[in-house]
């Protein structure tokens, strides 16, 4: 992986309207997975290559959006939008993540290049900079059930990108896999994203 080059505030390309897209998921067996909404997808592209996610601006332009189900992008050549880029770009992905049992559950988070998961606001792996497949891992305690909101952060810069977002506990029935969203119905308005248990 070659090196970042070190500078301030990345700003995405400015694009003339950003285009809403639907993403096609691959699964780490290669199958095709359903077309379905799940969380939200911003995807922008980058003037360089980036060193880390904070030198990113996730709210500049978006060059596309869009719904994914999971996030299980294994050593990917494709681009992870229709017609995008696969070099040299930037993803969010926000979202709720519906807890119906409480405890102690295990993420796990494998990037290529850097990434970063948000839970309730709050940074539980940090697997940032540029680098190879890299796989984190961490133990929340998720003793409240109900909705938790979820937030992935990612940049690529050359070569096959992976991204892949797992997770195991009493939801899973403590089995590792990767976790799926579905839209449920919306409350007061506002579109809400719910686990999918199904492994």
């Amino acid at each position: 992986m070659p090196a970042a080059m070190p500078m301030a505030i990345m700003r995405a390309v400015k694009a003339p309207v950003a285009t809403t897209v639907t993403a096609m998921m691959t699964a780490t067996s290669g199958t095709p997975m359903t077309r379905m909404q799940g969380l939200r997808a911003e995807y922008l592209t980058l003037e360089a290559a980036a060193a880390s996610l904070s030198q990113i601006d996730f709210n500049g332009n978006k060059t596309a959006t869009g719904h994914v189900n999971s996030l299980a992008w294994s050593r990917e050549s494709a681009s992870f939008w229709d017609g995008g880029r696969t070099d040299l770009f930037a993803a969010r992905f926000v979202g709720d993540l519906n807890v119906q049992t409480g405890g102690r559950y295990t993420f796990y988070l494998t990037s290529d290049d850097g990434s970063a998961l948000y839970i309730d606001g709050r940074r539980v792996i940090d697997n940032d900079v540029a680098h190879a497949t890299t796989l984190r891992t961490v133990q929340p305690d998720l003793a409240r059930f109900g909705e938790h909101s979820i937030e992935i952060r990612y940049f690529e810069n050359f070569g096959a990108q992976s991204l892949q977002l797992e997770w195991r506990g009493p939801d899973s029935n403590n089995t590792r896999g990767t976790h799926r969203w579905r839209q449920s119905q919306p409350r007061r308005g506002r579109r809400r994203w719910r686990t999918y248990r199904r492994w």
